[in-house]
């Protein structure tokens, strides 16, 4: 099991890039999330057309 044992020193800089990483795929689900809700909307306000 000594492999899996890393340090939080090791992990540091990787630590610090995925949780940049989860933070910016966060936003882009907001944004995609907000964009869906906001077709939806003009399609049901007659849009659409």
């Amino acid at each position: 099991m000594k492999a899996q044992t890393i340090t939080r020193q090791e992990l540091g800089p990787a630590d610090a890039a995925a949780k940049a990483a989860l933070a910016r795929a966060a936003e882009a689900a907001r944004a995609a999330e907000a964009a869906r809700r906001a077709a939806e909307a003009a399609r049901k306000s007659g849009g659409g057309r």
